[in-house]
């Protein structure tokens, strides 16, 4: 750790000792004795004066040194705020100071501490061009506004600052929350705005770093700071974003349970002739699940299903080809099949299944239809990838940052078998119609495969 660098001066206005602790970028030291505003740049000058202030009861006072986030910062400003607004709220803001990372400010107000640093990476012109909105995406985080702008004040300032504070200065707040115990402060005074990220620190922990033992009064706050900064991940409100990715993961699991649940078998028969049947669909919920089963596939080959509604064909399907009312359709089973899955969206009423058999055969045919059906395979890997994509704000929300980091590597883990696992699947399908099958048709042979550049 480097050594702290201190200056020892004598107050210009009242001789009393003064010690500065900050870098090059301090502009004012105000006396904690007489309340003067002394000009850095200037030979001390006296600027103002803070007259007739008594300094608010706090834990923490200027000089003292703690470590947050593994830094070691030095207190070296003090600003007491009140809002002007009715009720009137009143927070202090210590300004601490790192030899080797700068600036920061430590935020006490009624036993919670933040640390906030500013930042410059934040979209500042969009914001306000959006007139202030009532949410704003940040560094990978959603924040929501806590309430309006307010107005605040400052009453006492002790110590040094980068900039000239008279009592009474006035700066327009914006507070936003955000996950993860972190939140967002805009502040805009009459030279310029600044933007602030910040984070909620556990209370013992401040106590701690700055080797405090809470007395009597800080004690009762400090409790109170512990249950704030504690409950705070649990009561960081959602994201939009996240929100919207549980609703869609909600109702995707609610149609694979009425996947499960739901498909009502309505009509089934195994027979080795041709036949022409009635069927009756009394849900148009979901799909109706229309199966063709064989013993072989050179028996599924000979056989064509047919379904109309009254005189209109709707679907028909062979080997050849699969048309719906009157447009063609391209897929159909493939030859090695012995069966074949048919889902159509088919209003509720009465309908008519034709069967033909163009080679009679003694080995039987099972023609199956279910309604209140869903394809599977459409909706599981469509959950699973909403469930990544909602996972990082659920993990800020109801997970410490271990078990996130553990829980997330297991969903991804879960994940990426599962896509692995369909990336294999597509694999040795293409090499099937690929290579295997034009081999074994007699198209090609494995040592025109072997020897294809």
């Amino acid at each position: 750790m480097a050594a702290e660098n201190v200056t020892a001066i004598q107050c210009t206005h009242c001789g009393a000792p003064l010690t500065l602790h900050g870098g090059g970028r301090i502009a004012t030291v105000t006396c904690s004795y007489c309340g003067s505003v002394l000009d850095m740049n200037d030979h001390y000058k006296v600027l103002t004066q803070f007259r007739e202030l008594q300094p608010p009861p706090v834990p923490l006072k200027l000089g003292m040194r703690g470590t947050i986030r593994g830094v070691a910062w030095t207190i070296i400003g003090w600003i007491k705020y009140a809002s002007v607004d009715e009720p009137s709220e009143t927070w202090s803001e210590f300004s601490l100071y790192s030899e080797i990372y700068g600036y920061g400010w430590l935020v006490y107000e009624a036993g919670v501490f933040l640390f906030s640093r500013r930042v410059r990476d934040f979209p500042l012109l969009r914001w306000e061009a959006k007139r202030h909105p009532r949410t704003v995406f940040y560094r990978q985080g959603h924040f929501v506004a806590s309430e309006g702008a307010y107005v605040a004040e400052i009453e006492y300032v002790q110590g040094e600052l980068s900039w000239v504070a008279h009592a009474g200065d006035q700066t327009t707040c914006w507070d936003y929350n955000g996950a993860g115990r972190r939140s967002l402060s805009i502040e805009k005074s009459p030279q310029e705005t600044e933007v602030y990220l910040n984070e909620t620190l556990l209370t013992p922990r401040v106590y701690s770093a700055f080797s405090l033992e809470p007395d009597r009064e800080h004690a009762i706050h400090g409790t109170e700071g512990i249950d704030a900064a504690e409950g705070d991940t649990e009561r960081a409100p959602l994201s939009t974003y996240t929100r919207g990715m549980l609703l869609l993961a909600g109702v995707l699991l609610l149609a694979l349970l009425a996947s499960l649940l739901t498909p009502k078998l309505i009509f089934q028969e195994v027979t080795s002739r041709p036949f022409r049947r009635m069927v009756t669909v009394d849900s148009d919920a979901f799909l109706t699940h229309i199966r063709l089963k064989a013993p072989s596939s050179t028996v599924l080959d000979t056989t064509h299903l047919t379904l109309y509604r009254g005189d209109h064909e709707l679907y028909s399907i062979d080997r050849r080809a699969a048309h719906t009312s009157d447009v063609l359709l391209q897929e159909t089973w493939k030859h090695g099949d012995n069966a074949v899955d048919i889902f159509i969206k088919l209003p509720t009423g009465t309908y008519r299944l034709d069967l033909v058999v163009f080679v009679p055969s003694r080995q039987q045919i099972s023609v199956t239809v279910y309604e209140r059906t869903m394809r599977l395979w459409l909706i599981v890997p469509l959950f699973l990838l909403i469930a990544v994509l909602a996972f990082p704000g659920l993990k800020r929300r109801f997970l410490s940052s271990d078990m996130g980091k553990i829980v997330g590597v297991m969903a991804v883990g879960t994940a990426g078998i599962y896509w692995l696992g369909i990336g294999v699947v597509v694999a040795l399908l293409v090499l099937y119609f690929t290579v295997v099958k034009p081999v074994k048709e007699g198209k090609v042979s494995w040592q025109e495969v072997l020897n294809d550049d």
